[in-house]
Parts: C-alpha cells; structure tokens; sequence
C-alpha cells in the first residue's frame, strides 16, 4: 500500500464510559474486565480481522478507538460500511442495548512518523471524525469527491452543512447513507458545557428583548471605551453574542460591581478568574 496518500481513518464506541457504569460487577476493575472481555474485545476482533482484506492497516488504538489507513479511499469506505452492518447484523450487547460505532475519514498526506502518522492531515481526520454519530459514517470533503470519482455503488452520499473545525477552518462534512439509512444530525462540535452557557446566554436575551427593559441607570452611561473593552474580554469566551449581553446587562446593573457579578453568571467557570482579572484593568481597579 502506497502510504503518500492515504485515507485515514478514526473510529469510536459511542457511551461506552456510561455502558462501563452499568455493568455489573463487585468494583471498578471488575466491571472493566466485564466491558474489555465481553464489549471491546469481540469489536476489535471485528475491526483488526478485516481491515487487511480492504487494504487497510491499523496504525494505533487509543482506548476504544481505532486509528487507520487505506490505501483507497473507496476500500476505506467498504470497510466502514462492512463494520457498520456487522454490528446492525450481529449485534454486540450492552446494558444501553447493541454496541454502535462512529466513523470519520479523510483523505491527503499525513507526515510519517515511524510506523504512525502525525500533522494536520491526521488532525483533519479526526476533527471529521469527533462530529459523527452512532452509526454515522461521514467523509471530508478530498474524500468524498475521490469516492464520487470513482463512481462506485452501493450507497449515497449527503451533504451536511460546512462545520468550523478546530485548526482546520470551515469546511463541508459529508455524510454516507448506506443500508436505506436516512441523513442523521452530526454531532455538535462545541463542548457541552459551552453549549449550555450560550443556551442560557441567548435565554437571557431574548428574555431582556422580549421585556424591553427601559431602566435607566448611572451604569448605563458607561464610557464607548470602556464598554468595547467590555465586550471584547467578553467575546474571547463566549463568542459574538458578548456585544448583546453586554448591552443587556448594563441596562440591568447599578454598578460595576454588580455587572461584573452579572456578566460572570454567563462565563464558564474555567474561565471566572481570568474575566474578572481583565474587568479589574478594564474598570482600573
């Protein structure tokens, strides 16, 4: 297999760390033992025991993950496809029911390092990858046209919206539909956590815009200097919204202790200390 371009590709178990807590067994090791012997292992035999006949080779495992490449990127879609309907055929049993996988590929030219590969090829790859859900088999864009190119069968191909992948920029992800399977939602790319705060970021908004707050209040009056700076220190956590709730809040606040208090409400706690630091300078305190 000629390894200058290849197709790579990122696997994952979906839940696995809740399947792990609802095994049984006496203590954490053995519940461990219960989810390598009867869970990881029969999925690894699955994947180590074909990949070599589509032209594949495994380049590491990390965790539950399997890392790979192909020398086409029509083999390395093959294969997906054949992991994927051997768990929907020959279900491996969990306590949140059968075992799914997540697959992501892409296709270029990652920098060899020993036997693996490193560079922004390889981050691309499982940038893709970190957006699938269970079941979902998704393609960067370099892939997708290759595969497309090479008009094989079996399958369709769905275009999702482009996705802003870290390090990567934005880009189109494409989705593969195989076994009458129907387009489903990727997975957000944003943390949890940081989707959570903007949910009730934007709560917040439309609440103070729906109300039309009209107090008038000495903090409202604020210098435009002191107000941008505000909103810059703001944005660097939680995005373009920071200009919104800034404005909000100030129709809200007595004081600037008291919109410092406000605003901190909507920043992750990760990063509390830092804003508040920087509203210190802002404010010359």
């Amino acid at each position: 297999m000629s390894e200058s371009l290849v197709t790579m590709v990122f696997t994952d178990l979906v839940s696995s760390t809740a399947i792990k807590l609802k095994l049984p067994g006496s203590d954490i090791t053995e519940s461990n033992r219960i989810y390598r012997d009867t869970i990881l292992l029969p999925h690894r035999g699955r994947v180590e025991d074909t990949i070599a006949a589509y032209g594949g080779r495994k380049v590491e495992t990390i965790g539950d993950a399997f890392f790979l490449v192909f020398g086409s990127p029509v083999q390395a879609l093959q294969w997906a496809i054949a992991i994927q309907l051997s768990h929907i055929n020959d279900p491996i049993p969990t306590p949140l029911g059968p075992l799914q996988v997540t697959i992501g590929m892409h296709t270029g030219n990652p920098l060899p390092d020993g036997d693996k590969f490193i560079g922004h090829e390889v981050d691309y790859t499982a940038r893709v990858a970190t957006l699938a859900s269970a079941g979902q088999i998704l393609l960067s864009e370099v892939t997708e046209v290759l595969v497309r190119l090479s008009h094989s069968g079996g399958f369709g191909i769905h275009r999702h919206s482009d996705r802003n992948l870290k390090g990567i920029g934005s880009v189109p992800i494409f989705e593969v539909l195989y076994n009458n399977k129907q387009p489903q939602p990727l997975k957000d790319n944003l943390k949890s956590q940081e989707l959570k705060n903007i949910q009730e970021t934007v709560s917040v908004v439309q609440t103070a815009l729906a109300t039309k707050m009209q107090t008038v209040n000495p903090i409202s009056s604020i210098s435009p200097e002191i107000r941008k700076k505000l909103e810059t220190s703001l944005a660097v956590i939680i995005g373009p919204i920071a200009k919104i709730l800034v404005e909000q809040i100030l129709e809200q606040a007595s004081t600037p202790e008291d919109l410092v208090q406000r605003l901190l409400v909507h920043v992750p706690e990760s990063s509390r200390n830092h804003f508040k630091e920087q509203t210190k300078i802002i404010f010359k305190k």
